[in-house]
């Protein structure tokens, strides 16, 4: 007798979309039952997060590259409406963007 089992990752209650180091929480495998449970019990907490990352995402976005030629490293003398951000800058938004591709 096969029981599938469905994963499902045990968030925290509060996820600090700004620390680099705050821990997402493990994924688990729970019967359909369990899981149903507890996607119930968790999807509210789960779609914040996602809608705090997706904010953060936007807001850089338009504010500092959309309608901007881009520009790898910094600006040119001269370039003043270039897309320009610092390492720790790119840094900050690859963790954004990676978290958000984890937890959608």
């Amino acid at each position: 007798h096969i029981i599938p089992q469905y994963p499902i990752r045990n968030m925290k209650e509060r996820l600090d979309i700004d620390n680099p180091h705050a821990d997402l929480g493990p994924i688990t495998t729970l019967p359909r039952r369990q899981w149903l449970e507890k996607y119930k019990k968790d999807a509210g907490a789960l779609q914040r997060i996602l809608d705090q990352l997706r904010n953060w995402l936007e807001e850089r976005y338009h504010t500092r590259v959309e309608d901007k030629s881009f520009v790898c490293g910094e600006a040119a003398e001269g370039e003043d409406n270039a897309a320009t951000f610092s390492p720790a800058e790119v840094l900050d938004a690859q963790i954004h963007i990676r978290r958000f591709q984890i937890l959608s």
